[in-house]
């Protein structure tokens, strides 16, 4: 599952929103449902107004300092239904700024919203209640030197969520994090694990970072721009092993990017977002080979 859009155009939002971390609707399960609405943010931060997706998050931004836009407010997320059903990858795509990260923020439960409501298997969820859970929502965010506390050991970080919910013994702990940093293609040894994270690379880090959101066992993964800080061999390694994983295991990923390249490769469906709304949505066939809107037509032309 995937979400397209420009900078600006709510994507990230969405995304959040999904998480619990902004407020309206989002069901996962097989679903993921959300509708959101926050007004607590300045013009320099990403904010929720209302959207709706089966998962649905409306951002507003009211703005005090920015380009003589001070007293306006500027709808970041309106009125966005999203669905991510069981097992697809839907994309969420747009230009910087459009507010995906803002979505992706509520449906982690790291943002909250003013209106709506985010849907995680039938059941309404507030703040971190879907991610703070095993089998939840978990995301992996887009700057994979900022995800992951660089003094801290290998082991420490992916083990992390399990100590904060006291999930298993010690040593079942270590076997999910070897397990983990397995399917992330990791050394699991013992001298790797107990390295700090400041002596790994950037697209090492990126994989601690999936790993920690694996040994939750997630049934959707929001994967926000986990690529577009990585060089180009880097990126088409972590896409790869990123929708390897999602094959093998099963669990529904909400991809969120500015890329349509990307997104055609890896997503079932896909949503193109533009100032703060879905404007089109579809399988990936039908919105890039045959796109009913202008903006996503230009997008597809400049792709190619």
């Amino acid at each position: 599952m995937g979400i397209i859009g420009e900078f600006g155009s709510g994507k990230t939002s969405i995304a959040l929103a999904m998480m619990g971390l902004l407020k309206k609707a989002a069901t996962v399960d097989g679903q993921v449902n959300c509708h959101c609405i926050s007004k607590q943010f300045g013009c320099s931060k990403s904010c929720l107004d209302g959207t709706r997706a089966d998962l649905g998050v409306s951002p507003e931004a009211h703005c005090t300092d920015r380009n003589g836009l001070k007293g306006k407010t500027i709808k970041v997320c309106d009125n966005c239904d999203l669905t991510i059903r069981s097992g697809e990858v839907v994309a969420l795509i747009g230009e910087s700024g459009s507010g995906k990260t803002t979505l992706a923020g509520i449906l982690a439960g790291v943002l909250t919203a003013d209106e709506g409501e985010v849907m995680f298997e039938g059941e309404k969820i507030k703040g971190n209640k879907a991610t703070s859970r095993k089998n939840g929502i978990q995301i992996v965010f887009q700057d994979p030197f900022t995800a992951t506390n660089e003094h801290l050991s290998i082991a420490q970080v992916i083990k992390e969520p399990l100590d904060i919910l006291k999930l298993g013994t010690k040593e079942e702990k270590l076997d999910k994090v070897r397990q983990a940093l397995q399917d992330v293609q990791l050394p699991s040894d013992d001298e790797f694990i107990a390295r700090k994270c400041h002596c790994l690379s950037g697209g090492q880090k990126q994989r601690v970072a999936l790993a920690r959101s694996l040994v939750m066992e997630p049934k959707p993964l929001i994967a926000d721009e986990i690529s577009s800080m990585l060089d180009p061999s880097t990126q088409a390694n972590v896409l790869r092993l990123l929708k390897g994983l999602q094959n093998a295991k099963g669990f529904a990923m909400l991809y969120i990017t500015h890329d349509l390249a990307l997104a055609r490769k890896i997503a079932d469906r896909v949503y193109i977002m533009y100032n703060g709304r879905i404007i089109e949505h579809g399988s990936v066939v039908d919105v890039f080979d045959s796109p009913k809107e202008s903006y996503t037509n230009k997008l597809v032309n400049n792709s190619l």
